[in-house]
């Protein structure tokens, strides 16, 4: 009995009594489907090199022709005539319906590749071209998104966003409130999806990275991806500062700072996960009966997804430590710019900053402070740290100042200060009464416990005041090491100093123990 199929026949009789036309039957009209295709070019390369030619010298339809020709452009790998017999075929009317396949053979190896802006214009081209005949598989779509983050491409990373996060299919439908978008076709792994938004938040792009955040609210769990939902919490604050839109920014900050335990008086870690567990059962249950009661699920907002927080009970929050300088950048400009703002004109400067910050939330005086110490504003900096301390009584002073990040900018701006040449000596004593004042506050807030940070910016504040002295310098040092001997295992720390301060150092003599502890590393 003979094989079935094109390729059947034509293993079954030699190329000399091959006759094509015979063989492809239908072959004059153009595939129906795409598994018509499918089968015709799976059997076309089956033939040997001869039987191809004698295939294609005869009347086929053009589509088989159009496909046969894309095999070939494939195999010699000439990336432009490819892409051009591509788009060709998929923009104009008179185009041949080409294999899924074979386009997405192409469109793979331009994403391997790093070609991503092709391969998306191809994507796009494909799509709009007929969804229902065109497509991508998960595997696809998946590689795209990685390389996407791998590369920080913002237009592979807005066509993985409208067609796996938040298919546009979905705003068709007029009813559809764009909340739960129930055409997400297969969940993207975490990390990605934290690439992603910080990619979008590098360019301004909000609204992707709020649908992100209600994409992982969904399908994800707040408390057992912690990183990655911090990461995707900043960067929705981040990607709204830089698109200037300082409340929503605002706003979210301070949301996110309620999460953070270091802003709180300290739990035992034991206590607030077996509270936060609790708090997540009561409301799953609480969840699967609104699901079951709800005549659509899907896209019923009253559904609230990963909820810590129990009616009448404490907020428990889910992050250690605190909001650094160093995660919000864009939303410390835009402080900045709103500091500016303020002291420009010149009215009750300090009064408006506190009362700005205590309004908010008391981890808006880092950001704060530093946008006056960036402006060497040190005295009014110091100014607003009192008055904001004194705004919020309660707060205790080591959770006020925890993470030690507004002592490290009042060091650094006042470094800075004794570094200008135009410094009074009026103000050269201000300023070391001032350097002073910060220590003692420091040592009083932390002691013992100094962070590193902490340490060396008040260090490289000593070795730039001029009324520093030797002996000064040399009991701060060596009250380091001690405490570093008690509360490390290592004997003693390694300081680094740039080379400018590693030379003060070394002229004020300070004994070959505590120089042991230093290194100097590049000004840069």
């Amino acid at each position: 009995m003979l094989k079935r199929g094109y390729g059947g026949f034509l293993r079954r009789y030699s190329s000399i009594k091959l006759k094509p036309i015979s063989w492809l039957g239908g072959g004059l009209v153009a595939p129906a489907t795409q598994d018509d295709l499918k089968r015709f070019l799976i059997e076309y390369q089956n033939l040997s090199s001869s039987q191809q030619d004698r295939i294609t010298s005869q009347g086929i339809h053009p589509s088989y022709l159009a496909n046969i020709k894309l095999i070939n452009l494939l195999n010699s790998g000439d990336n432009i005539l490819t892409f051009t017999h591509i788009a060709h075929n998929l923009t104009k009317k008179d185009g041949e319906i080409l294999s899924s396949n074979l386009i997405e053979r192409y469109i793979v190896k331009l994403i391997s590749t790093g070609q991503l802006s092709p391969a998306v214009t191809l994507i796009h081209t494909m799509l709009e071209s007929d969804k229902s005949s065109y497509g991508l598989s998960r595997q696809t779509w998946s590689f795209l998104a990685s390389r996407a983050c791998e590369l920080g491409d913002h237009d592979a990373a807005t066509l993985v966003y409208h067609e796996i996060i938040d298919p546009i299919e979905a705003y068709l439908d007029p009813a559809f409130n764009g909340l739960d978008n129930p055409h997400v076709p297969f969940l993207l792994f975490p990390d990605i999806l934290a690439l992603l938004a910080v990619i979008f938040m590098h360019n301004g792009n909000h609204v992707p990275v709020v649908g992100i955040q209600l994409y992982f609210k969904k399908f994800y769990s707040y408390f057992w991806h912690r990183t990655i939902y911090r990461t995707i919490a900043l960067a929705k604050i981040e990607s709204q500062a830089k698109a200037g839109l300082f409340s929503r920014a605002l706003s979210d900050f301070v949301s996110l700072a309620w999460q953070h335990r270091g802003y709180r008086g300290l739990t035992k870690g034991s206590v607030v996960e077996h509270n936060l567990k609790y708090a997540l059962d009561k409301n799953q249950k609480l969840r699967q009966e609104a699901i079951l009661a709800s005549n659509d699920p899907l896209n019923d907002s009253t559904i609230e997804y990963n909820k810590y927080t129990l009616p009448g009970k404490t907020f428990q929050s889910i992050f250690d430590g605190v909001i650094s300088i160093a995660d919000t950048p864009y939303f410390n400009e835009l402080i900045r710019s709103k500091v500016k703002q303020v002291i420009a004109e010149r009215s009750s400067v300090t009064e408006r900053l506190v009362n700005f910050i205590s309004s908010n939330h008391h981890g808006l005086t880092t950001p704060v402070v530093a946008a006056l110490c960036s402006d060497g504003l040190v005295f009014e900096a110091w100014a607003v740290v009192n008055q904001a301390r004194a705004s919020f009584p309660r707060v205790h002073k080591k959770v006020f100042f925890r993470g030690g990040e507004v002592f490290v900018q009042m060091f650094k701006a006042i470094k800075a200060k004794f570094n200008t040449s135009e410094i009074t000596a009026s103000e050269l004593r201000q300023l070391s009464e001032l350097l002073q004042t910060c220590r003692n506050m420091c040592l009083e807030t932390y002691d013992p416990g100094w962070s590193y940070e902490c340490r060396l910016a008040c260090l490289q504040a000593l070795l730039a005041c001029p009324s520093s002295l030797g002996q000064e310098i040399r009991l701060y040092l060596y009250e380091w090491i001690s405490e570093h001997k008690s509360h490390s295992r290592l004997q003693k720390p390694l300081i680094a100093l740039t080379k400018t301060d590693y030379e003060k150092l070394i002229s004020i003599n300070v004994g070959d123990t505590i120089i042991s502890c230093v290194y100097p590393i590049s000004e840069n």
